[in-house]
């Protein structure tokens, strides 16, 4: 009877550990709950929100400064100038990677809007400052497509659209006793985190180089086909197809499931698809590599999961040809991936 009990403490204390180490693992790889991160998402989606209080106390005191200066009408109104009418509302902010620096993080992040281009992707650099216990926003750039050249490294471009920082990487002068919010995560609970989400500075642009007009047909086409896999809605998923891609999903995916089959590519914790973005595109032999961020319901992958589909005109319609990637946005391998011939999972 004793050797039975402690089998059953053992089992007990082995699920609880496992059980820690999950619940752990997510607290720890979440942007959420990296404070540097959490920031720079906070202040985008107040300032989507028009709620100007709030995007305010995530800025430092030069930054505020400027708003005061240049935003008569609140920083919200400043921002939202930058975004073109028919790209309609502020809709989601995601985390795309993060470089860090002494006290600061260059971070970028992805935006989407209702309609058109917005909905695509919006393009946004942040650069995060700790100010004491709290991170605040010391300059931004961007606030462009994602299809634009001026979104390729903004951290470090003067030129890049829309810059707007006071104290351009030098330590800025900042009254630590000021009310902004202070991000409560403990130092321990992030420190791994640190270490996994420092995404290469690489990002250069793609060759060749994209046509200043995109496809919206073919743009839509590629949102649509990575939505209906990640419904799971096989029949979906093959309507936008290319016929010819079609004999290679039969003779490569059981019974010729699609969305079964990109999704073997993604672990199990990862949860559902919570949305598909277009990040980029690039027109190469008459046929469009279109480059897409998903974000899935767990973990890791509230960072951005990255993978192009290869969309070509078959009678009048764009349909997907092929793809490659699906893995973090934040691996060296994500870079350039329509180019790149040791792409992972690139298919035919």
């Amino acid at each position: 009877m004793t050797s039975r009990r402690n089998l059953i403490i053992i089992v007990v204390l082995v699920f609880a550990v496992v059980i820690g180490g999950i619940i752990l693992l997510t607290a720890t790889t979440n942007p959420e709950n990296f404070p540097p991160y959490a920031s720079a998402l906070a202040f985008i989606r107040a300032a989507g929100a028009n709620q100007d209080d709030t995007a305010v106390a995530y800025l430092t005191e030069p930054m505020r400064a400027w708003v005061a200066a240049n935003c008569p009408q609140g920083v919200s109104a400043c921002v939202s100038a930058y975004i073109p009418p028919e790209w309609g509302t502020f809709r989601n902010v995601i985390f795309r990677r993060a470089e860090p620096r002494e006290s600061t993080y260059d971070v970028d992040v992805i935006s989407t809007y209702e309609r058109d281009l917005g909905y695509g992707g919006v393009c946004i650099y942040l650069r995060v400052v700790q100010v004491g216990q709290a991170w605040l926003i010391d300059g931004w750039a961007g606030w462009v497509s994602c299809g634009d050249d001026g979104s390729r490294l903004m951290a470090n471009n003067l030129a890049a659209p829309n810059r707007v920082i006071p104290n351009d990487f030098t330590s800025p002068t900042i009254d630590t006793e000021s009310t902004s919010p202070v991000i409560t995560e403990t130092p321990t609970a992030n420190a791994n985190f640190v270490a996994t989400e420092t995404p290469l500075p690489t990002d250069t642009p793609l060759t060749p180089t994209p046509v200043p007009t995109l496809n919206a047909a073919s743009i839509e086409s590629a949102v649509d086909f990575i939505e209906a896999v990640g419904a799971q809605d096989n029949l979906g998923a093959q309507r936008l197809m290319d016929p010819y891609f079609r004999i290679w999903i039969a003779d490569n995916c059981t019974q010729g499931a699609i969305a079964t089959c990109l999704n073997f590519l993604l672990p199990d914790e990862w949860g559902a698809l919570v949305s598909a973005v277009f990040q980029r595109a690039t027109l190469i032999n008459d046929e469009w590599f279109i480059e897409m961020i998903t974000q899935f319901e767990q973990g890791i992958n509230a960072g951005g999961i990255c993978m192009y589909v290869r969309m070509t005109n078959f009678e009048g319609t764009w349909l997907v040809a092929g793809w490659g990637g699906w893995l973090r946005c934040n691996d060296p391998l994500a870079q350039n991936m329509t180019t790149n011939p040791d792409v992972p999972n690139r298919a035919p």
